[in-house]
Parts: C-alpha cells; sequence; structure tokens
C-alpha cells in the first residue's frame, strides 16, 4: 500500500523538460504580442502626425486660396532674392502678370481685401523659402517653407512661416491664368497652387510624401 502511494507521488507534476518548454512557448507568446502592440502604436504615432501635418498644411493653402479669391491684380514671379527682399518692386507688381505652364512662379503678390485704393503699396505676397535650418535634412541641412507678408511687415522681415516644421516644403507652385491687362477675354483670372513636400515620422521611418492642388478663381468680376 504504501509502496503504490510513493509510485503516485513520484509521477505527479511536471519534469524539468516541460517547465523549460513551457517557459519557452510563453516567451515566444509575450515577445510576439510586445512586438504587436509596439508596431500598432507606432503605426498609430505615424498616423497621427500625418494627420497634424496634413491639417496644418490644408489650413495654410485655405488661407492662401481665401485671400487670393478675394484679392486682385496677381503678379506671379519667380523668388530669387535674399530672405524679406521682395523679388518686384512696387511699380512692377502694381502690374499683373501671367505665369503659365511650362514656366510657373514660387511667388505670387496681389491687392487683397484690406488695402486702401489709395496706396498702391499696400500689396501681400505668399512665396517659397528654403532657409530655414533642419539638421535632419542630409541634402542641403535646410528645410523649405511657404511665407506670407504684408505691407504691415518691417522691412528686411521675411515675414510669416504658413507650414509647421514637421513638413518640408520641397517645392510652391503657382500658375496664374488670365491676369495679363492685355487679355480682352472677360474671363477671370485663376490662380493653380501645387505644393508638394515631405514630413519624416521616426528616425527609421520613410519620409512621407504629401501633394496638394487647388485652383483659386478672383471673385471680383473681371469685366
Amino acid at each position: 500500500m504504501n509502496t503504490q502511494k510513493l509510485q503516485k507521488n513520484t509521477q505527479a507534476g511536471f519534469t524539468l523538460v516541460e517547465v523549460l518548454v513551457s517557459l519557452a512557448i510563453f516567451s515566444i507568446v509575450v515577445v510576439s504580442a510586445l512586438g504587436a502592440m509596439l508596431a500598432i502604436s507606432d503605426a498609430n504615432r505615424r498616423v497621427q502626425q500625418t494627420r497634424s501635418v496634413m491639417d496644418n498644411l490644408s489650413l495654410a493653402i485655405e488661407s492662401i486660396s481665401r485671400n487670393l479669391r478675394l484679392g486682385y491684380m496677381y503678379h506671379c514671379a519667380v523668388y530669387t532674392s535674399t530672405p524679406g527682399v521682395i523679388p518686384r518692386t512696387a511699380a512692377q507688381m502694381e502690374t499683373s502678370a501671367n505665369c503659365t505652364s511650362p514656366n510657373y512662379g514660387n511667388f505670387i503678390s496681389f491687392w487683397d481685401q484690406y488695402r486702401e485704393p489709395t496706396v498702391p503699396t499696400e500689396y501681400a505676397s505668399y512665396y517659397y523659402l528654403r532657409e530655414f535650418p533642419d539638421p535632419s535634412d542630409l541634402v542641403d541641412g535646410k528645410r523649405g517653407v511657404i511665407m506670407y507678408k504684408n505691407y504691415t511687415t518691417p522691412a528686411g522681415d521675411p515675414g510669416v512661416a504658413l507650414t509647421s516644421p514637421d513638413i518640408d516644403v520641397q517645392n510652391l507652385r503657382f500658375y496664374v491664368l488670365g491676369a495679363n491687362p492685355s487679355e480682352k477675354n472677360n474671363k477671370q483670372p485663376r490662380v493653380i497652387i501645387v505644393i508638394s513636400g515631405k514630413t519624416q515620422i521616426g528616425k527609421a521611418q520613410e519620409p512621407v510624401e504629401i501633394n496638394i492642388q487647388t485652383t483659386v478663381t478672383q471673385r471680383s468680376l473681371n469685366i
């Protein structure tokens, strides 16, 4: 009787091999689950940051579109000057100028709805500037931004950056059609705006490419 009880007690429990195998399986499951959770968390952070960048860029292009739609006397040009220096004189910008494909401008000036009609130099402008330092950019260490300035901006001041540091604007294009004074076609001047950029989310992640295009038609009648 005692021998039978001893044999049953000896057979109870797990062997060392079984315990090790169980621990190995448990570790694999935990590591896999943890990796999946981290991947989901990183993907969610990537989506949230991309959404934030898109909201900022959408707000910028909406602001540009609204002001251009209510403005007039569009003058399109190529910005090659130093920061804060407008590439056109006030006299030049008093005349509308087109930028048609394949040529385009990265600078546009116009008279906005707040302009005092008796003061011809009261113009506003949007332009592309690649001057902001960005150590993460391996090409030239700079970040491109969309700038805005008007007649209240102090001389030599580059203006206000409309885009956030999270996005590197690669290109800003303005195509202006129907703005030349010589065009007597009774068509409303319109501006096509094309913005392309990228945002780096995480050091090991590929940059997210962003492209936005919109068309603005002048609201005031051109007849």
